[in-house]
């Protein structure tokens, strides 16, 4: 049999969360082997998760041949040395704060902009532009801005060391820019749906389609859909797992990879995008391909609900079927096989976004009102706005809540490198009426990783409660440390 790769594109939009708000005042202004990949001269782009409603910039411009750079600084209050850089969008621009100095510099004026990637050294950052998701890079400190791609459908990622930056086109070109020599190098011509690093930076996980035809003529093709492997250099590429055929119609979603690169998780259903959105069992499988094993009967396809801690032996997963992010979500501690489960999670609460602390002891999640209200769809604004941050070890035990202002609500912790701080997405949870699509107003604030010292790092952010209630905040900003 042979393998030919086929475009087909797979991918459900559900709903986005429009973000754009004003910027602070300013002080002055299975396997068959492909040909070994060929150089071009074109650039990259970053995953960004099917049908996941994302944290976006207001305005879409149509793109340049480059992107307005105006650095500007604006001193706030400062905080504690090594903390690093913050790469966020404010009223469509890119900014980066220096946490240590409090400083921040506003790279782009031109609007439209999202999804800010600091690469692994700090000094480069890639980011998306308009409807279409164009790719841009520039150097962190605003100059030598590119456009890499006029369109990026399924996104752009860094290699974990280095400055290599995979994308993939509109048409699902997947290609490597090095953005130091401008050297691009294209992988596969086929409309990739995601992908994924290896911890090496030496290969990259796929999930595409392909259609195997038979030797006899006579017999009809079969269609595939699954996860595939392939090198840097583009060769090697190799299938690890399928679950489609015509007689199934079954689906893969690829999810996160270990940190030591040995596992990955998957999402397999039916093709269908309103049941996805009310979740899928989560499986994991090898690196190396194999059968997957189911660890959770129902989990929803959205960054940040399956957290691998940093050593690579354990998942924070948040179960939970049903798309409504205000009920029915625990959090559970486990290992790859799914055994040693512990529960975080009280079971009248819905809890998001878990955290591990460098160490792997301990883990910050979102943590809020969960039970089931009669009119919940007219009173979601008020159980969201109950959603604090709150710490727990990674066994459930000495669980405590970190932030307690009524005025907001608090989501998406990060921890700093060194695990003494914790850094949060704060909205205004008083300026939501049911219904109400208007812009909420956003801000990041900082604390020690004991609750104290609370502080508001940046502010004149917007954003919404997202699709039922989730938010990519990913898509806002990107914390470098």
């Amino acid at each position: 049999m042979m393998l030919r790769l086929l475009a087909i594109l797979g991918a459900a939009s559900l709903g986005l969360a429009l973000l754009a708000g004003c910027g602070e005042e300013e002080e002055g202004a299975t396997a068959t082997a492909t040909p070994r990949a060929t150089v071009v001269a074109t650039p990259k782009a970053t995953p960004s998760p099917r049908a996941t409603p994302v944290a976006t910039a207001t305005a879409t411009p149509a793109v340049t041949a480059r992107a307005t750079a105006t650095p500007t600084s604006v001193p706030t209050a400062t905080p504690a040395a090594g903390l690093g850089k913050l790469a966020f969008v404010s009223d469509g621009g890119i900014w980066v704060l220096d946490v240590d100095s409090g400083q921040k510099r506003q790279l782009t004026t031109d609007g439209g902009n999202r999804e800010p990637r600091l690469s692994p050294d700090g000094r480069w950052l890639a980011f998306a532009k308009g409807d279409a998701g164009a790719i841009w890079v520039m150097r962190e400190d605003g100059s030598d801005a590119s456009l890499v791609a006029e369109s990026g459908r399924a996104g752009f990622t860094w290699a974990p060391a280095g400055n290599r930056l995979a994308y993939a086109t509109g048409e699902g070109v997947l290609l490597l820019l090095d953005v130091e020599s401008g050297e691009q190098l294209s992988l596969l011509d086929l409309e990739v749906s995601r992908f994924a690093w290896l911890p090496d930076g030496n290969a990259l996980i796929l999930e595409l389609w392909a259609r195997q035809e038979l030797a006899t003529p006579s017999l009809p093709s079969t269609l595939h859909q699954g996860l595939w492997r392939v090198n840097t250099d583009g060769t090697g590429l190799a299938q690890l797992y399928t679950a489609w055929d015509q007689q199934t119609l079954a689906e893969v979603d690829l999810g996160t990879l270990s940190p030591g690169g040995r596992w990955l998780t998957l999402w397999e259903g039916f093709v269908s995008a309103s049941l996805r959105a009310d979740g899928l069992p989560l499986r994991i499988m090898p690196v190396t391909g194999g059968q997957p094993q189911e660890i959770a009967s129902a989990t929803l396809l959205r960054p940040g609900f399956v957290a691998w801690s940093p050593q690579g032996d354990r998942l924070a997963v948040v179960e939970g079927g049903g798309r409504q992010a205000w009920v029915n979500k625990q959090i559970v501690v486990m290992q790859p096989d799914g055994s040693d489960r512990r529960l975080l999670s009280d079971a009248s609460r819905a809890d998001l976004f878990p955290a591990w602390s460098p160490d792997g002891q301990r883990i910050a999640f979102t943590s809020g009102e969960g039970n089931q209200f009669e009119n919940a769809d007219e009173n979601y604004p008020q159980i969201l706005g109950t959603r604090r941050i709150w710490l727990a070890n990674a066994d459930g035990s000495s669980k405590s809540q970190l932030t307690d202002d009524p005025a907001y609500s608090d989501q998406f912790p990060q921890w700093s490198a060194d695990g003494d701080h914790i850094i949060f997405v704060r909205q205004q949870a008083g300026a939501i009426e049911p219904g109400d699509e208007e812009p909420i107003p956003v801000e990041i604030w900082l604390m020690k990783a004991d609750g104290s010292e609370q502080r508001k790092v940046v502010d004149g952010l917007s954003g919404g409660f997202g699709y039922y209630g989730y938010v990519d905040w990913s898509q806002l900003l990107d914390w470098h440390r």
